[in-house]
């Protein structure tokens, strides 16, 4: 009875996590919305651009710590469930000390090796304005760094609603001093509202560690034997760190070269979007991360919900694309003011590599939590050297739209790597998978890229196009309902002969 009551527990948790989770997800979409509407209108794209490649520039700090945090949400998952609050409170001490430590030499290294890199991506007139604003981001990403190990030690915990919570008190807070300091400050305005957000997330942060963690010890401690323990993890997540870190710089710099820095302000938009949407399925399944950790650890490393979490994360990802495909245009005129295909462009693309990525979402976090990360390793190090390759060769002969092609199809074949490992290794029942409607689904997707190589082919036939894609469209919902709903629609038809 005792454990019957404490997995109804869990589970309600889980539920609150994941709908905390996705308000998170959508209330961070519609500030950045707001946001970039509002960089659009004061500054234009071209220093949207700047900025863009700037944020993508100093990202590249998180490099240093993000397989440490990854890690202290495996591990305190465990220990929570041993009850060991010394050794977890060792461990949170230790992430923090090295995770200040490193991001603080990275964020140096970085400062001055963009001297020589900034200059090939960005054009003179706006390069004093990159320099200027590059030492407020580095600082942003540092001190977000340090929020991080307590949003994470909420992770793992299974305390996701209060990481939530807390991002949206920040984003919130973000946006209104955005507000009021762009005009005054334009772009220096937005940087100076980034650092007073990590600094009130690193605040909260700790207050919340507190409330939680009763026998959690603000202090600078450094341990040896957990360092240890986590190495092999940290090390496989630093690789796969390295690797996603640098992806979007590169993409960016290609982007700018290739195709300009007004198309790398249209894209960063068309990005943040399909981004978005993908966050908001994927925070779902991140919150599961713990869980399995958890019972993997005395169960055997096998992950029960995956087959359920697959069916549901492809059928809204379907309906997405296509949601995308057809609305692409009306979503250019409502946020821009008119149809801007370079915008339009990045975001079908953008939306056809995210609808790949979430299918593999649910095997992804599953091998997190479970603890193997060979797929997500192979996953990742191919997306670096393909993207690299394609964005270069299809940006020099397609400009910016061969750049976005060369990262959507590198994305396409990377993250399948995740895919056919996960099943190979963990062999989840296949049929139970990929079911019939599943099979549909797949069936109608070949006929939406038909209808994308038309619309980027003919122009003449973009209406048929929108004639292709609003119908299927409305089949796929239409299926997706009727296989829901099956047994419920075939007793109302008997009941009614």
């Amino acid at each position: 009875m005792k454990n019957k009551l404490k997995e109804i527990y869990i589970r309600k948790r889980l539920f609150v996590n994941a709908i905390f989770s996705g308000i998170q997800v959508c209330c961070t979409a519609g500030i950045y919305l707001l946001i970039y509407t509002l960089l659009l209108h004061k500054v234009g794209a071209e220093k949207l651009g700047v900025w863009s490649i700037i944020l993508a520039t100093s990202s590249i700090a998180n490099v240093a710590t993000m397989g440490l945090t990854a890690s202290l949400v495996k591990y305190l998952a465990v220990l929570d469930s041993k009850k060991d609050s010394v050794e977890a409170n060792d461990l949170v001490q230790t992430s923090f000390l090295i995770v200040s430590l490193l991001n603080g030499g990275v964020v140096i290294i970085i400062y001055f090796l963009a001297q020589f890199f900034l200059p090939k991506a960005i054009v003179r007139s706006e390069l004093d304005l990159a320099f200027n604003l590059l030492p407020f981001s580095l600082i942003t990403l540092w001190l977000n760094g340090l929020s991080g190990v307590f949003l994470s030690t909420l992770d793992g915990f299974h305390h996701s609603s209060l990481r939530s919570f807390i991002s949206i008190i920040s984003i919130i807070f973000f946006f209104f001093l955005s507000y009021f300091l762009i005009d005054k400050y334009q772009l220096f305005g937005i940087a100076i509202a980034q650092i007073a957000q990590a600094i009130l997330s690193v605040f909260l942060g700790i207050i919340a560690t507190k409330y939680i963690f009763k026998s959690f010890q603000f202090s600078i401690k450094f341990s040896k034997s957990v360092f240890r323990k986590t190495l092999n993890y940290n090390l496989s997540f630093q690789i796969i760190g390295v690797c996603s870190i640098l992806i979007e710089p590169v993409l960016k710099l290609f982007l700018s070269r290739f195709g300009g820095l007004a198309y790398v302000g249209y894209f960063e938009m068309a990005n943040r979007l399909a981004q978005q949407f993908k966050v908001l399925i994927t925070s779902a399944n991140q919150v599961m991360v713990p869980y399995v950790s958890k019972t993997t650890s005395s169960m055997g490393a096998k992950d029960y919900t995956y087959p359920i979490l697959l069916r549901i994360v492809f059928s809204i990802s379907l309906l997405f694309l296509l949601f995308i495909i057809v609305f692409s245009p009306v979503i250019s005129i409502i946020w821009l003011k008119l149809r801007v295909p370079e915008f339009e462009f990045s975001l079908l693309m953008m939306g056809l590599g995210v609808f790949f990525s979430l299918i593999v979402a649910p095997a992804y976090f599953s091998s997190i939590g479970i603890g193997n990360l060979k797929g997500i390793l192979g996953n990742h190090i191919s997306l670096l050297f393909l993207s690299n390759i394609l964005c270069y060769f299809l940006g020099k002969y397609f400009h910016g739209d061969g750049v976005i092609i060369g990262y959507s199809v590198a994305t396409i074949i990377s993250t399948s790597i995740t895919f056919i490992y996960y099943h190979i290794t963990f062999k989840p029942p296949f049929f139970e998978v990929f079911s019939r409607n599943l099979i549909i689904a797949f069936s109608l997707l070949l006929l939406i890229l038909l209808a994308i190589w038309l619309r980027m082919s003919y122009q003449k036939l973009s209406f048929l196009f929108y004639m292709i894609a609003a119908s299927l469209w409305l089949i796929a919902l239409l299926i997706r309902l009727y296989l829901n709903n099956k047994a419920l629609i075939l007793s109302w038809i008997n009941r009614n002969h």
